[in-house]
């Protein structure tokens, strides 16, 4: 009966080591990075497969546009100052709090 424990413990063991899987995170809380390229990679690397990125706009559409993982974006309105709260740099390129209504019609 030991025996039996034994080598059905070891081949559990066996078949879990081989079936390993990277980890997956999902980042809730990613600020952006002047390094764009270099930040997605290591987000990777660490097994990031989703992100909700908060970063300037101009930012933002940086990420959207240099990154194959899934991500979440979003500013929060009114954006105080025209700038981002925790790193001062503008919210919207016209520095303004809310964004412009470009390409929509006016009322």
């Amino acid at each position: 009966m030991k025996t039996w424990f034994c080598l059905i413990t070891l081949s559990c063991l066996c078949f879990s080591a081989s079936k390993k899987e990277p980890p997956k995170v999902f980042d809730v809380h990613l600020h952006g990075a002047k390094d764009i390229i270099g930040h997605i990679k290591a987000l990777q690397a660490a097994g990031v497969y989703k992100a909700a990125i908060s970063s300037s706009w101009e930012g933002q559409s940086t990420y959207r546009a240099q990154s194959k993982m899934s991500l979440l974006y979003g500013l929060m309105f009114p954006c105080p100052n025209g700038k981002v709260p925790y790193s001062l740099q503008a919210c919207f390129s016209d520095g303004k709090e809310w964004p412009s209504q470009m390409g929509r019609g006016t009322n």
